[in-house]
């Protein structure tokens, strides 16, 4: 598992702060990276960082001085949505299979302002995920699943080969499902523990 190409700011030629970056650029690179070489799959996993935190008063998308935070954050997301529908119908707007899946890894924070809300603890970390394609001709249903359990998910949903680690990790779904903490340490640490074991054995095969 990895990466063959890795692209940061240098690379892109960003010269604004992340808050002021808009996702198209990334986006760009993406489609570019698709037009190369077009006979093999391709992953392409994008940061995308417009509507990362801070969210300040200061910023240049806050237009509303009586809420600050919420504000900036609202007018940037805007256009991340702008970006995010534009980059999705040129991604599917192709003969060949793809998918695409878009997650966030957190709520935002508000500069601290969220750690204040009284939240319900299981409701604390949870944050949206979608999973889309161009071939299938019903709506991809939506469950409430663990981050960890994303990637997996994903590969299955493509219908590539998962190979032992994954497989395991998507096992590991179904016995624990929805949060990767609703199963008790003991089954979670005797169940990676045999995972473990038998991929230790496979790879030594």
């Amino acid at each position: 598992y990895g990466f063959s190409n890795f692209y940061d700011s240098k690379d892109l030629n960003i010269k604004t702060r992340w808050q002021e970056t808009r996702d198209v650029i990334f986006y760009n690179k993406a489609l570019d990276i698709l037009k190369e070489n077009t006979s093999k799959p391709k992953f392409i996993f994008i940061v995308t960082i417009q509507n990362h935190g801070p969210h300040d008063s200061a910023s240049i998308y806050n237009f509303d001085k009586t809420n600050g935070k919420l504000s900036d954050y609202l007018n940037r997301l805007k256009e991340v949505d702008e970006d995010y529908i534009n980059f999705s119908e040129k991604f599917f707007n192709k003969q060949k299979k793809a998918v695409l899946l878009n997650f966030g890894d957190h709520q935002p924070f508000f500069s601290g302002l969220a750690e204040s809300l009284k939240k319900n603890e299981g409701n604390k970390f949870t944050t949206f995920y979608k999973i889309s394609d161009n071939y299938n001709i019903h709506p991809i249903p939506h469950k409430e699943i663990d981050i960890s359990f994303l990637a997996s998910t994903l590969i299955e949903h493509a219908k590539l080969n998962l190979g032992e680690y994954w497989k395991s990790n998507l096992e590991l779904s179904k016995i624990c499902p929805k949060h990767y903490k609703s199963c008790s340490k003991e089954i979670r640490k005797n169940y990676f523990k045999t995972t473990l074991n038998d991929l230790a054995a496979i790879s030594h095969e």
